[in-house]
């Protein structure tokens, strides 16, 4: 049963009842582990279940494998299971089957992956519950189930009928039609046709438009974090700790192109909002706390205690990790910079020297860190760029965003982002050695969320990040210069680097990392060509023999809303290759190849995309 924002509360006060009737009934949560938004929204329903001191277990995941081998080894007795939540999973499958519990067992899913498994659509189910907005646009034209829609059944019906009363239905005039058919009277006869038929077509209709709607693709819908932050805000929860992690949930989304910008402005308007009403304050209060005096009369002082995060608008840059690079290295490090000027050459450096010289900064100012740069210089940054920029096809660097305060520190969103998703998905030779696996990294980007004045996870998160935007650069401006691996197709480009001497082979085995440098490439060859084609992607192999293939697609926009749908075509020529396959994730346009099986799936890939 798809559940709107208005029966949120409700779902949450029968988990609350249900665990206050029988505490020995167990509230398991698993976890996605492959995005921000998974984590903040499990800080998030963290919080949530606190104040009403309801007790949970929490799992990350990082496959639908994992999902069902927990389900048996943690639900030894499932009459111990009262409810599973599944954060960023769930939404596309067919949970019932997936997951194989007892009809007993609430299963609320909160997933921000599309399309919705039609099956979740059953009004009748009040045990399998799916969160969504409609608001987002992903919860229109959702297919009812078979079991709902009862087709199965009434074509098995059809058929006895036809038997039992001598109907054809390709035959309909038959002249030897047995004498049984003759007994049935007229009226009878035309009313049992009439109704067959209307079956049948109401049965071609639901296949019709289910068919249309899978073939939207894979797309995604509100942030799981954002989700929840409405429920917390009905349970009159919300606070500054809450919003900062739903502003998160929706940055994560941008950054990573999983809605429009124009989705991403609207619910930008609702956090403003949110933001002006809860931060009116300063950013410091003045607290009276006593001291001995000098003849050990006890005296006070005052002094100023940093409020906890105060949250602010602002307009932030499309240079990522700016404020922990030089202004220089933050452009050149840029894709939007990057593609616009093509900076993998001495050319485009060069221009983007020119371009900050005029801009009157001088170049000891902009090659040093941001944080000891000439406070004049970073003040006049926006409205210089805003002078300059345009000249150089840097038409819109900025964006609308927000900062947190906390003590004397301020992060912004897209940051925070960047930080998580390298903890989340790069492993350093620190962490192979000692055999760290994904729930390690997520409990490392949990811990990096925790707002303290010296986080030393969030502090390698932001470095990890910046080797990370460093290493998607470099390998992208030197695929560019020199042509490798490019297969230009008549609908969609390809870069097969399963063979190709790049830099960063083992980071661009992570999916994060491989649609960035997809979004790059794809981005990089429009302005060159000044047209627009899908990107599919091999990566080079891991460790075990095995390559990452995805497809990357324009970002969404509110007019078209159709999605990503490379995976059918992915799993159908992996199929007929017969090619040793891996699914790590919970995106279905994601798959692993065996590198010695890359060659026939990639030739089979064309020949069914090019006929398709």
């Amino acid at each position: 049963m798809l559940v709107p924002p208005e029966g949120y509360v409700q779902v949450y006060d029968s988990i609350k009842e249900d665990f206050y009737q029988s505490q020995e009934r167990k509230v398991l949560v698993f976890v996605a582990t492959d995005s921000c938004d998974s984590v903040c929204a499990t800080k998030t329903l963290q919080t949530i279940f606190h104040r009403d001191s309801v007790q949970f277990s929490l799992y990350p995941v990082s496959a639908y494998s994992e999902v069902q081998r927990l389900c048996r080894e943690v639900v030894s007795d499932p009459e111990d299971l009262q409810t599973l939540i599944l954060v960023n999973c769930g939404a596309t499958e067919d949970v019932a089957k997936l997951l194989d519990l007892q009809e007993s067992v609430r299963v609320i899913v909160i997933d921000t992956h599309r399309p919705f498994h039609h099956n979740l659509n059953d009004p009748d189910n009040r045990t399998i519950l799916a969160f969504c907005n409609p608001a987002d646009g992903t919860c229109d034209n959702v297919p009812i189930p078979d079991i709902f829609s009862g087709s199965d059944d009434e074509e098995d019906a059809d058929e006895a009928e036809n038997e039992e009363e001598g109907f054809d239905d390709d035959v309909e005039n038959d002249s030897n039609r047995p004498n049984r058919r003759q007994r049935v009277s007229p009226d009878s006869s035309h009313a049992g046709i009439s109704r067959r038929a209307n079956r049948r077509k109401a049965r071609q209709e639901r296949r019709h438009q289910r068919k249309e709607y899978y073939q939207k693709g894979v797309s995604s819908g509100e942030p799981a974090t954002c989700v929840l932050y409405k429920l917390a805000t009905a349970l009159h929860l919300e606070d500054n700790h809450l919003l900062w992690l739903s502003i998160l949930g929706l940055t994560d989304h941008l950054v990573h192109q999983r809605i429009s910008h124009e989705l991403y402005t609207s619910w930008l308007r609702d956090f403003e909002n949110e933001v002006k009403h809860s931060n009116t304050g300063e950013s410091y209060t003045e607290i009276v706390v006593p001291r001995p005096g000098d003849d050990d009369i006890p005296t006070a002082i005052t002094v100023s205690k940093p409020l906890y995060g105060k949250i602010s608008p602002i307009d932030d840059y499309r240079f990522p990790l700016m404020r922990h690079w030089s202004l220089f290295e933050a452009m050149l490090h840029s894709p939007y910079v990057a593609v616009r000027l093509q900076t993998w050459h001495d050319k485009g450096r060069r221009l983007l020297q020119d371009m900050l010289v005029k801009m009157g900064f001088p170049a000891p100012q902009f090659r040093q860190k941001w944080t000891a740069m000439d406070p004049r210089y970073q003040k006049i940054l926006a409205s210089k760029l805003q002078e300059h920029a345009g000249n150089y096809t840097l038409t819109d660097v900025s964006f609308r965003s927000f900062e947190l305060a906390w003590a004397w520190r301020k992060q912004t969103a897209s940051d925070t982002v960047h930080a998580v998703t390298a903890l989340l998905e790069v492993t350093t030779a620190k962490q192979a050695a000692a055999h760290d696996d994904t729930k390690d990294r997520f409990w490392r980007a949990w811990s990096a969320l925790s707002v303290e004045s010296a986080n030393h996870e969030l502090k390698q998160g932001l470095e990890l990040s910046k080797k990370l935007q460093q290493g998607i650069l470099n390998a992208g401006g030197l695929i560019m210069a020199r042509g490798l691996g490019n297969q230009n197709m008549k609908r969609y480009h390809m870069w097969n680097l399963s063979h190709q001497d790049i830099s960063n082979k083992e980071m661009m085995t992570s999916p994060t990392a491989l649609a960035k440098l997809g979004w790059f490439l794809m981005e990089a060859r429009q302005h060159q060509t000044n047209r627009h084609k899908d990107v599919i992607m091999v990566s080079p192999p891991n460790q075990d023999k095995m390559c990452l293939v995805l497809g990357v697609v324009a970002q969404p926009t509110l007019a078209t809303r159709q999605g990503n749908t490379f995976g059918t075509a992915f799993r159908s020529a992996a199929d007929d290759t017969e090619a040793q396959t891996q699914h790590d994730g919970f995106d279905s346009s994601i798959m692993r190849i065996s590198a010695d099986d890359v060659q026939r799936f990639v030739m089979t890939l064309h020949l069914k995309l090019s006929h398709g």
